[in-house]
Order: C-alpha cells, then sequence, then structure tokens
C-alpha cells in the first residue's frame, strides 16, 4: 500500500490529521532512527516545546540524512553485537502460550507494556503478532 502526503514547494507536510483528531502516535524511523509523528496518511516530524511534543498542522516533511541512517545502523548492528534484540531482527518464538511456538518473523516493534513488561510485535504473513520479549530468540 503506497501512501501519498500533500505536500507545499519547500517541503512541509500539511496537516494530516495529528493535531486535530490525535490519531497519530509518536515512534523512531526504521531507517534513520529519530523520533518521528506517524499518521495515517504518512510520517511528519514532531515539534518539541517545553512540555513536551506539541503536533502542529504545518511541520517539516521527515527526510533521512545518509548520516543519520549509517549512525542508527550502526548503533543497531552494536546492539545486536552484544546481544540485544532490535527492530528488523529475525526471530523465533521459543516459548509462551498464545502465540505458536515456532512461529519466525520480522521484529516491527520493541516496548512496554502497561505493567513494565517488555514486549515485541513480529510481522508474520502480513500479520502483527505480539507476545512477551523473553519469549522470542533471534533466527539462526
Amino acid at each position: 500500500m503506497t501512501t501519498t502526503i500533500a505536500t507545499d514547494l519547500v517541503g512541509q507536510v500539511r496537516c494530516s490529521g495529528a493535531h486535530h483528531s490525535d490519531s497519530a502516535k509518536i515512534t523512531r524511523c526504521e531507517s534513520c532512527g529519530r523520533e518521528i509523528v506517524k499518521v495515517r496518511k504518512g510520517k511528519i516530524n514532531a515539534k518539541v516545546s517545553g512540555s513536551g511534543y506539541a503536533f502542529t498542522c504545518w511541520s517539516d516533511l521527515h527526510i533521512c540524512s545518509n548520516e543519520d541512517v549509517e549512525g542508527w545502523t550502526s548503533e543497531k548492528n552494536y546492539r545486536i553485537a552484544q546481544g540485544q534484540i532490535v527492530a528488523g531482527q529475525i526471530v523465533t518464538v521459543v516459548k509462551g502460550r498464545k502465540v505458536p511456538i515456532g512461529t519466525t518473523g520480522e521484529i516491527r516493534w520493541i516496548g512496554e507494556d502497561s505493567y513494565g513488561n517488555m514486549k515485541v510485535g513480529i510481522r508474520v504473513n502480513e500479520e502483527m503478532v505480539f507476545t512477551a520479549l523473553k519469549n522470542v530468540e533471534v533466527a539462526a
């Protein structure tokens, strides 16, 4: 599915609904690691104010720089070398009861649930499944 964002000539995104409908979430760009606001119509940068994030109707269009991509890739490779599990890795579910053991897919999300437990979202055959981080191992 391709998403198109209407932009003006200076690379700004027109209002994509984040400010008006609260349908956005703060996440990291998968390519460069920068914090962005992701809305249904595309990605825009978050504006940081003194009290946190403030979504605006007009915001700079997020474009990954080569330096950010190289730095993010280096950091991910370092984390992998240290034995950490990071987004983008292929993992296999080795225990648990909600996701079948042996399920293999790409990690698309890592975060905490409301109880403080680390969880992962795994893309399997165009579907997302979620399980505890301790239930997965890096696929060989």
